[in-house]
């Protein structure tokens, strides 16, 4: 670092947000304005998981955060419900434009190319083939999932592939043994670059969070990538992740923990002819396209760095 000059110092911030103290360190040194891109609401966020739940220790945590918030120049939110709790934990005065929309992008690599899990989930025009995919926590709400599987067995031709590992792995599993669920397909972890095969084997691709007030302001990456790869959505889930999947017209949304409104909103896509489906998909990669692209948001991003810079040379 020494004798080295920065423009700008960015962070990266997904928990844990402590890693932005070493960044504000160097921006004060350097003389350079600090971004802090807020991924997670702490310590909302650990309060929500039940990683923390002490007051005095959330109450600490919360201080801590507000000292770093308090001594960025600016703040990338990943989300627009991200505002206001963000704005809480500001005590000093900030300046508005210094709180900016910046969304998260996906990796736009959906050519579906041969991989292992092809042949584990092959495409099979008689059922219709849910996807779940990435972590396997008491957020995304497994037993709701799965009390809608078990309502829609038997009835319809609906197959639940879970891909991903996680706290609730073992519980999964246990349960969808004791439940004889045969339409669950719990296939393990896997790499990111085996998605765009498993999502092309896909007919929807579903996202779930519990109920909480924080869950609702956050968008989960899993729909930025599920929207890139042109296929249907189903989410059981509340707030700006519901909203984008209604507004995008990529899929059917229902409440966060309603099992019977999930096996309805499965029933309902299932019941859609492929060619409008398609149309579905191809309406949320066109929405990812005009908001979660990865170049456009790059872009986006050196745009204000170079205004920042600006701002500060002019004062």
């Amino acid at each position: 670092m020494r004798g080295r000059s920065f423009d700008a110092v960015f962070v990266y911030a997904v928990s844990p947000i402590m890693a932005a103290i070493p960044a504000l360190v160097i921006g004060r040194l350097k003389k350079a304005p600090v971004f802090i891109w807020v991924l997670d609401l702490w310590p909302d966020t650990l309060k929500a998981v039940g990683v923390l739940k002490q007051p005095a220790l959330l109450s600490m945590v919360g201080r801590m955060v507000s000292w770093i918030y308090n001594r960025a120049d600016y703040l990338l939110l990943q989300s627009n419900g991200f505002f206001d709790n963000v704005r809480g934990y500001c005590t000093r005065p900030m300046d508005p434009r210094r709180l900016i929309y910046f969304p998260s992008w996906a990796e736009d690599d959906f050519s579906a190319a041969p991989n292992h899990l092809t042949s584990i989930l092959a495409r099979d025009e008689s059922v219709f083939t849910v996807v779940f995919a990435g972590n396997l926590g008491e957020a995304q709400d497994f037993p709701a999932v799965l009390d809608a599987a078990e309502q829609l067995r038997g009835k319809v031709a609906v197959r639940w592939a879970i891909v991903g590992d996680g706290r609730m792995s073992q519980w999964l599993s246990q349960q969808v043994s004791k439940r004889g669920l045969d339409n669950v397909l719990l296939l393990g972890r896997h790499p990111l670059d085996a998605m765009p095969a498993l999502f092309a084997n896909a007919d929807a691709l579903l996202v779930s969070l519990k109920t909480n007030d924080v869950f609702e302001k956050t968008i989960p990456g899993k729909v930025q990538a599920y929207l890139a790869s042109g296929k249907p959505l189903l989410g059981m889930i509340n707030g700006e992740a519901a909203r984008v999947i209604d507004e995008s017209g990529a899929g059917f949304t229902c409440a966060s923990g309603d099992a019977d409104g999930l096996a309805r909103i499965t029933q309902a896509l299932a019941a859609i002819t492929p060619p409008l489906r398609k149309v579905m998909g191809e309406s949320g990669r066109e929405y990812y396209l005009q908001h979660y692209s990865k170049q456009r948001l790059l872009t986006r991003l050196e745009d204000i760095f170079r205004k920042a810079t600006l701002r500060k040379v002019n004062h």
